[in-house]
């Protein structure tokens, strides 16, 4: 808060202004203070602002316009007028067939035939059901097969991409390039260049070798090499075939920004696959192309893709793959798991009607448009942990149930199938359960129909009573929940019902006393009895608000004033009679005070106030407080004050709208005082 300066200036308020003097409305006496009106004489205070102490002026606090409704009595309901407020008469009982007879003759007629409606639809229900549940299982599957893959291949890429950001194999890949310029052999052809450098194929010899060999062991590629710029091979793992690079496709992408590279490779002799990984070599500054790194990975590699599906187990004719398209259209398997357990075989579970699904599943995703080639796959896009898209589809062949997802990054397939009759199993049973049911249920149908006529005539006799008892009056019983679902429902909305009465009853009693508080307020007003209009709103809003002390200050003519009335808890300073006068206080707050300006102040000591002011406070122990003006008509007559002693307090909104409307009731209250006190000054005029 800004340090404020009051001066006799505009900024003040006229006291002339005021018709009616306020030491006539603070007063019991109303005839006397009204004939014998004087100025009050200025006391010696030496604060700056003492006013603060109980009204502290700053800038963050708000006007309003009107007063929110607050209660302002907690009091207990008397039961006796709660019940008589309820008594209602009860109706004549209906002479019909007690709820008993009329289970007994509804229900056991009906219940053989509805059991057979529910078992034929049931034995519907459940081959669909079960139809669905496995085709939910098999995309579970496939789909967590997929991200393994994947996984397990972004796993293995970070060995080649490590080893191509490699300082050491930057600076060895553009040292080769330089020797292979030096000697010409960038000019020789490529017959002889595998003839000059056939023994070791290897531009140069530096120990790189075992470098590469560690990293291959790593990430357990069979096959690993480098080569420089121009495609010659600078180290490997063991020796390739080859030594110069130049001429594959693989080296040509990878130097033309295709990185990294994830190639499938097929040994028919042994009829088993591989993958290739293939990372471009580049300058870290530039960009430029500086060579390339390529590692091999046999296909069983991926078997740990699929051995956490094993872990959980398959069924007896599950199988997964993980497939990979050729060149030639056809599909080789990189990975199998059957309920036997994982092989290395390239085969296609499932043959030409599985390689033609992943081939239409491989286009989709190939595709830019949402159509397939054929327009007649129907795929679902589905997005993995990692945010990436799968496209998903079911088939049916050769007897099985087929899940086919796509898995991100590459052109490779999941497969998971089933065959068609383990969906037909738990039809076989339902059948099979049906009929013992239905076997059982006519024998005991009588006993169950018996048994629950009883059982729910019973609940709903003691609901009845309770029902009985609550129109009478007593509002203090409550229905028991128990029975059937339903019964119980029927239970706790009664008993939801006889809560809100009670409550509705408790507010009513509750307006009443308030009500009565404030025609106590107001009747203590107009035998001018000020001082107990004072004590009542004092007491009242210390125990509505639970706070240490409120106090009353009232204003006089000068706008200096005093405290006139107080309720304090015991062991905190008393400031009842403390005179604090400030005529000098600015016009502009005054009225912003008539208006209905309030300060709630949490924490006083966090203010910036006057070292008198915090004196003041000190002296009181006054940690937080809340202040709201008492207005009678258009005349600011004082302020209501709640002070919080024992430590710093938030207000809520309620407790701030509670005292705004008690200090608006005191006002009313006041207003009539205030007529009267202006006419009989008019009166004593005359009389001179």
């Amino acid at each position: 808060m800004a340090n404020r300066t009051h001066s006799n200036g505009s900024g003040d308020l006229n006291p002339s202004q005021t018709t009616t003097p306020l030491s006539a409305i603070f007063s019991d006496d109303l005839v006397n203070q009204a004939e014998q009106v004087e100025q009050p004489s200025n006391l010696e205070n030496p604060l700056e602002n003492p006013l603060e102490a109980i009204a502290p002026l700053d800038n963050q606090t708000t006007l309003f316009a009107d007063l929110p409704q607050a209660a302002f009595v907690e009091t207990d309901v008397n039961g006796a007028d709660s019940e008589a407020a309820v008594v209602q008469s009860i109706p004549g009982k209906p002479s019909s067939a007690s709820l008993n007879q009329q289970l007994l003759t509804t229900v056991l007629p009906g219940v053989l035939v509805p059991l057979g409606v529910v078992g034929l639809m049931g034995y519907a229900l459940e081959n669909q059901w079960s139809d669905k549940a496995v085709e939910r299982d098999l995309q579970d599957r496939v789909l967590a097969a997929g991200q393994s893959a994947n996984d397990l291949l972004q796993e293995a890429l970070k060995i080649p991409t490590i080893v191509a950001n490699d300082p050491p194999v930057i600076d060895f890949a553009n040292t080769a390039a330089q020797e292979a310029e030096f000697i010409g052999l960038t000019q020789e052809s490529v017959e002889d260049a595998e003839q000059r450098f056939g023994s070791t194929k290897l531009v140069l010899d530096n120990g790189m070798n075992e470098y590469v060999s560690r990293a291959a062991q790593v990430g357990q590629f069979v096959e690993f090499s480098v080569t420089e710029r121009y495609g010659f091979n600078i180290a490997y793992d063991r020796q390739p075939s080859d030594f110069v690079q130049s001429d594959e496709s693989w080296w040509q992408r990878a130097k033309e920004g295709d990185s990294p590279i994830v190639e499938l490779g097929f040994d028919r002799s042994t009829n088993t696959a591989s993958v290739a990984l293939t990372q471009a070599i580049a300058d870290p500054n530039t960009g430029e192309f500086l060579g390339t790194v390529r590692g091999v990975l046999p296909a069983n590699y991926f078997n740990r893709a699929l051995q956490a599906l094993g872990n959980a187990g398959l069924s007896g004719s599950e199988q997964v793959q993980i497939l990979a398209p050729t060149a030639d259209g056809n599909a080789i398997a990189l990975s199998t798991l059957t309920a036997e357990g994982s092989t290395d075989s390239a085969e296609v579970l499932g043959g030409d009607a599985v390689k033609q699904q992943v081939a239409n599943l491989v286009a989709r995703a190939q595709a830019t448009s949402t159509q397939s080639p054929g327009g007649t796959l129907v795929v679902e896009a589905v997005a993995n942990q990692d945010g990436d898209r799968t496209l998903l589809t079911n088939a049916v062949a050769n007897g099985r149930l087929y899940s086919l997802a796509t898995i991100p990054g590459t052109n490779w397939i999941a497969v998971a199938s089933v065959d068609q009759s383990a969906t037909d199993g738990s039809g076989r049973g339902w059948v099979l359960l049906f009929a013992s049911l239905f076997v059982i249920m006519g024998g005991v149908a009588a006993a169950i129909a018996t048994h629950l006529a009883r059982r729910l005539s019973g609940t709903m006799n003691q609901l009845t009573q309770v029902a009985e008892q609550v129109a009478a009056g007593n509002l203090n019983i409550y229905a028991e929940a128990k029975g059937p679902a339903e019964a119980r429902r029927l239970a706790h909305s009664f008993n939801h019902l006889v809560t809100q009465v009670k409550s509705l009853l408790q507010k009513q009693a509750e307006a009443v006393k308030q009500a009565q508080f404030f025609t106590d307020m107001s009747n203590a007003a107009s035998r001018g009895d000020n001082q107990r209009v004072f004590d009542q709103a004092v007491q009242a809003a210390k125990k509505q608000l639970t706070v240490d002390r409120v106090v009353i200050y009232a204003f006089e003519q000068d706008y200096s004033g005093s405290i006139v009335a107080e309720d304090v808890d015991p062991g905190w300073p008393r400031a009842l009679k403390d005179k604090i006068t400030d005529p000098c206080i600015p016009k502009k707050i005054l009225e912003e005070y008539r208006r209905g300006r309030f300060v709630p102040t949490s924490d006083l000591q966090a203010t910036d106030y006057s070292p008198a002011h915090k004196q003041l406070l000190q002296r009181l122990e006054v940690k937080a407080n809340l202040v709201v003006p008492v207005v009678a008509g258009e005349q600011l007559l004082g302020l209501l004050v709640a002070h919080q002693c024992s430590g710093t307090r938030v207000w809520k909104q309620s407790e701030i709208s509670y005292l705004r409307e008690l200090a608006a009731q005191v006002g009313l209250a006041l207003t009539g005082m205030t007529l009267a006190a202006q006419k009989r000054l008019r009166l004593n005029g005359r009389n001179c």
